[in-house]
């Protein structure tokens, strides 16, 4: 990665989704899902739109890096909050999936830590799928009401992208974050 300056178009937007968590967390206290959902969504925008816009005009740094992750995960935090507070029987009612997805998740975080010293943070194209359902699950719900089938889609990958996390920790000597899934890692003879 090349080191551009700090303040550049695909920094500032990674800095303006940071601001937007608050908000975000101010609308879910005064119970205004619809308000988060629309934030959820510009936050999802402003993510695609950085990304394109660092690789396109040659912006990509390692800071520009960070910024775009912290932002990820403290919007990705910020809307499974949101669905706890706006919408608690999406994980009361389905238990046991839940707890399937958060004890794969959790699984996949400790068995990195603990063999590599490190959190993996794969980003591994079931990983990523995952991620862009699970986020139109909650912008739909939150704008337009639940849908069964986008969340039962939305949780279905959700466990397999941590499962197969779950399963490159376990199985390969080393991992990175480029990896793109087991199937490759199995073909580049990374396995075991």
């Amino acid at each position: 990665m090349e080191r551009h300056g700090y303040i550049n178009i695909p920094n500032t937007l990674s800095f303006i989704r940071l601001l937007l968590v608050p908000a975000l967390w101010v609308l879910a206290f005064l119970d205004m899902p619809r308000y988060v959902g629309i934030g959820l969504l510009l936050a999802g925008l402003s993510d695609a739109l950085d990304g394109f816009i660092a690789r396109r005009w040659g912006m990509v740094s390692a800071y520009g890096s960070r910024l775009d992750s912290m932002a990820d995960v403290s919007v990705m935090i910020s809307a499974v909050f949101c669905v706890v507070l706006l919408m608690p029987g999406l994980i009361f009612d389905h238990k046991l999936l839940v707890t399937l997805w958060v004890l794969l998740e959790v699984a996949a975080i400790a068995v990195g830590w603990i063999k590599f010293r490190r959190i993996a943070n794969l980003h591994l194209y079931l990983t990523k799928a995952a991620g862009v359902i699970a986020y139109a699950f909650v912008i739909v719900a939150f704008i337009f009401g639940y849908n069964e089938v986008l969340f039962y889609l939305a949780l279905t990958a959700l466990i397999a992208a941590s499962a197969e996390a779950l399963t490159l920790e376990l199985l390969c000597s080393s991992v990175d974050e480029h990896m793109k899934s087991i199937v490759h890692a199995y073909r580049e003879g990374r396995l075991f």
